[in-house]
């Protein structure tokens, strides 16, 4: 089957397999990948997350395990904090600060969520903002765990 060319970038994000050259540095390596239609096959049973739009993507690995990609859904998880992203976002009083380092996630991943925003509001500017990658679903998540008694 014929790869689709019709890859959305929304969001405010480039292609990143136009911009990142894939490459390899020990345990890191970047990507290039092409999804097809029927590549979306098991996810049309499952999570309609998991569906991503045919087109060319880039994505991290860190020792064999994706890190991060831009797929469509990276994309939209990820909006908020491009849009939310001013000022001082990488120096000593921050008026952003975001925490995207899991792999995979899980409701069980709140409460180390909920510490480093303890550990880290000290960094915050007053009128600053943090958050983590997925944070509101994994809560809206855990509170359908609840009521359903998982």
């Amino acid at each position: 089957m014929a790869v689709v060319e019709c890859q959305t970038h929304r969001y405010g994000f480039e292609p990143m397999a136009d911009i990142v050259p894939a490459g390899t540095s020990r345990r890191v390596r970047i990507e290039h990948f092409i999804v097809n239609e029927s590549d979306n096959l098991r996810a049309m049973c499952g999570n309609p997350d998991e569906y991503i739009v045919p087109g060319r993507y880039a994505r991290l690995m860190i020792n064999g395990s994706v890190v991060m990609s831009d797929v469509l859904n990276e994309q939209r998880t990820n909006y908020r904090v491009v849009r939310e992203a001013r000022g001082r976002v990488l120096k000593q009083a921050y008026d952003t600060i975001y925490f995207d380092i899991w792999n995979d996630q899980s409701t069980d991943d709140l409460e180390l969520m909920t510490r480093l925003h303890r550990q880290f509001r000290y960094y915050l500017s007053p009128d600053g903002w943090m958050d983590s990658w997925n944070r509101e679903r994994l809560r809206y998540r855990k509170e359908q765990e609840r009521r359903c008694g998982w």
